[in-house]
């Protein structure tokens, strides 16, 4: 029993990164798309929302003159976004691998301690297989859905790019 319920903690730790993975891609995919909204009803402007650290990044990009600083420092940031996004593609799936091994390795060893010369705990055995499967299956649901606002983000962020690269007389 102590073995199941140890395979149920180990899934639902492997959802909550997951779960925190997703939050901060969506988070970043939502802010991402403000900052565009913003640049497309004030293209020209250079103003943004002050209410976020990467909405005074732009305001401040806006400022550096044109050529090869203002480039830089987009590729910087478009870089810094693209790491984020990218050391975090792996983790879900990681985290689904631990899960279902975790819950493979803890029914198999609830089984093994049994069968010298007990009943098999198939009952338990079962239960804490289905512990690591459940959390697998949500860890991969997670990481689906944190690779679709991924996409998202890298998409605004883009555009955002394209916009605040481009000379004021591109339009």
């Amino acid at each position: 029993m102590l073995l199941t319920l140890l395979s149920w903690v180990v899934g639902l730790i492997c959802v909550a990164i997951c779960g925190a993975r997703f939050a901060r891609v969506r988070a970043r995919a939502s802010e991402a798309e403000k900052l565009l909204a913003n640049a497309r009803r004030a293209p020209k402007s250079g103003q943004a929302e002050e209410s976020s650290v990467t909405a005074r990044w732009v305001q401040s990009l806006a400022k550096v003159p044109e050529g090869p600083e203002r480039i830089a420092a987009l590729n910087e940031e478009l870089a810094e976004i693209s790491r984020e996004l990218d050391v975090g593609a792996g983790l879900p799936a990681s985290a689904a691998r631990i899960a279902l091994s975790a819950g493979t390795l803890l029914a198999v060893i609830e089984l093994a301690r049994t069968l010298p010369g007990g009943e098999p705990a198939v009952r338990w055995a079962v239960t804490a297989f289905a512990g690591g499967a459940v959390a697998a299956l949500l860890a991969g649901q997670l990481g689906r859905s944190a690779e679709r606002q991924a996409e998202r983000t890298r998409a605004a962020w883009n555009e955002l790019a394209r916009r605040l690269g481009r000379a004021p007389d591109d339009g």
